[in-house]
């Protein structure tokens, strides 16, 4: 991610290395959406905006996520979490 042609942090997926209890009897892996920014960028929605990016490529470009989650990351996007305090 770039904020003013600098380096604001980054975004990514993974497959989580933990196993809990809730994962069990999934078709398809679990995905995490990761993120670091720098601190000046914060309350600009660029967290937000890299998750979404994130949510879409897992969701099309990739289809690993589990498309029942999907609306969950959204909310999480949109309840009080989508700008870094």
């Amino acid at each position: 991610m770039e904020a003013g042609g600098e380096l604001a942090g980054y975004t990514g997926l993974s497959l989580p290395r933990f196993h809990a209890d809730w994962m069990e009897g999934r078709e398809q892996p679990i995905v995490e959406i990761g993120w670091r920014l720098a601190r000046s960028p914060w309350g600009h929605g660029y967290a937000t905006e890299a998750a979404r990016a994130s949510v879409q490529f897992a969701e099309y470009d990739h289809p690993v996520a589990d498309r029942p989650s999907l609306p969950s990351v959204c909310y999480l996007l949109t309840s009080g979490c989508a700008v870094s305090r």
